[in-house]
């Protein structure tokens, strides 16, 4: 157990899920506190907690541009109009994913206290907007490929949501043991229903952590206390798959 602990740990981004698991926490707890002086100290934490996971992906940009472009290169190979979607809202996806990682880059030093710029909160503004279109397209990939195995069973199924995620975490470490286990084929009952079990996973992360730049946009009602809660839950499906990846699923 502590050595599986301890990979778990070891890996980037079990790491950056523990921290964001710890700052969701203290979010509610900060929202749950009865006067202002019992909230202070989860404030601070929160805010701490923050800024060390954005070291995490402050050049993830970066991979996240380089997804897109690999989508985008692809466009002249597509051949149906369920593939020519898929592979645009998988561009806006990475697209949109790596202008938020950008923007926020530019705005860290405000974040740690070390300036206070009169542009940065616009720019955090901003790059808040990206990710939410990136959740969102992430969104409509996830039913796209929910339809797909719901009403395509006869055909070969090779998930975007899956794929997006593995990428987007990959964004971090996960080349290397990517291809350890034989994989069933993706035709069979039991693929298929791996599948649908993966997209609904992802349907229900994404729905949870769209959420935060909703919030704090204007575009979605939801208050810190409801945003922290949903964000423990989304942290704690998440970090399960980091777990089975890193111990080889035990």
């Amino acid at each position: 157990m502590l050595t599986a602990a301890s990979r778990f740990f070891n890996d980037a981004t079990g790491l950056e899920k523990t921290l964001r698991l710890v700052q969701c926490y203290s979010q509610v707890a900060a929202a749950l506190a009865v006067t202002a002086s019992d909230a202070a100290p989860w404030i601070q934490a929160r805010s701490h907690f923050v800024v060390a996971r954005r070291f995490f992906r402050m050049t993830k940009w970066i991979d996240a541009w380089n997804a897109a472009l690999q989508h985008l290169s692809s466009t002249g190979t597509k051949t149906s109009s369920d593939s020519s979607i898929r592979t645009l809202l998988q561009l806006i996806k990475f697209s949109c994913l790596g202008m938020y990682m950008f923007l926020e880059m530019f705005t860290i030093t405000d974040a740690m206290k070390v300036t206070s710029t009169t542009w940065g909160p616009r720019v955090l503004d901003e790059s808040l907007k990206f990710w939410f279109y990136a959740i969102a397209a992430s969104l409509l990939l996830s039913l796209l490929d929910l339809w797909s195995a719901v009403f395509s069973s006869t055909t070969a199924f090779s998930p975007s949501a899956t794929q997006s995620e593995k990428q987007k975490d990959g964004l971090s470490n996960d080349s290397k043991s990517k291809a350890k286990n034989e994989k069933p084929d993706a035709t069979t009952p039991a693929s298929v229903s791996l599948s649908k079990r993966q997209i609904y996973k992802k349907l229900f992360t994404d729905g949870c952590d769209i959420l935060i730049p909703g919030s704090h946009t204007g575009w979605i009602p939801a208050d810190a206390l409801t945003v922290g809660v949903t964000g423990v839950l989304a942290t704690l499906v998440s970090m399960a798959d980091v777990w089975a990846r890193v111990n080889g699923g035990s």
